[in-house]
């Protein structure tokens, strides 16, 4: 058995960013009428370097372009240029970090069985 299965990256606050002021896209709707795919049905998206998008309705399918209603005014930023999602670390409670410790040590016992 592998001593190190997994590939750790640990995250802090400062890793995750806002994207609320880029506006590329104006909606990441699959379709647009009446009965058409809705973004709750979206299994993966996908973004590439070229700035399109592709999404998947079903994991077992391939992925297709999203249909996209492009904003005129692109405002494309670096990640190093995107806010701060969070200023600070988000406090838990004690119980909740308790909570996460015990469901985590359970679930990784299963997996190294």
């Amino acid at each position: 058995m592998n001593p190190t299965p997994f590939n750790v990256k640990y995250l802090d606050h400062t890793f995750f960013k806002s994207f609320k002021n880029v506006k590329m896209v104006k909606s990441i709707r699959p379709g647009g009428k009446p009965g058409a795919a809705k973004v709750n049905d979206i299994r993966g998206l996908k973004y590439t370097p070229e700035g399109e998008i592709f999404d998947k309705l079903r994991l077992s399918e391939e992925w297709t372009i999203l249909p996209q209603r492009r904003r005129q005014e692109l405002s494309t930023k670096t990640w190093a240029e995107l806010d701060s999602l969070h200023q600070n670390k988000i406090e838990i409670s004690a119980r909740k970090y308790s909570d996460l410790q015990v469901n985590f040590i359970s679930r990784l016992s299963w997996l190294l069985q």
